[in-house]
């Protein structure tokens, strides 16, 4: 929760459809436009944490560290070789790997800014909420 000069109270723990939908509620309590942080911003804002001598202290105080959400769509375009051993293995075929993508979602761990874009969207992840400057 912003306070307007701060964040405060408990990080949420919410799936990526809950989350977009905290960032609604949000934008429309508060009349700003509040948001998930794209993958690339929420990289940066991992990094600059992990800098010494508190580096982020005035942005993100009391940063809760694990696996937080971002907006960033997974997409994924490869070719699937529906012939592939291991594509056989998992029973992956080009129409249902497209479902599957749809299932998972980019996350960024706030501890080393790493990134992943198969966690599932039903996953309790961090929180984390961004709005543009006054």
């Amino acid at each position: 929760r912003w306070s307007g000069s701060r964040c405060e109270g408990q990080a949420l723990l919410l799936d990526h459809a809950a989350a977009l939908a905290l960032a609604q509620r949000r934008t429309k309590a508060d009349g700003v436009a509040w948001r998930l942080p794209h993958l690339k911003e929420l990289q940066g804002l991992a990094r600059q944490g992990a800098k010494p001598a508190d580096a982020l202290g005035a942005w993100l105080p009391n940063n809760p560290e694990g696996w937080c959400w971002s907006a960033t769509a997974n997409v994924d375009t490869r070719t699937i070789n529906e012939y592939s051993y291991e594509n056989v293995k998992r029973g992956v075929t080009a129409e249902n790997m497209a479902r599957v993508q749809f299932m998972h979602a980019w996350a960024v761990d706030t501890r080393t800014g790493e990134a992943r874009k198969d966690a599932l969207k039903r996953s309790q992840l961090l929180v984390r909420l961004v709005r543009p400057l006054d």
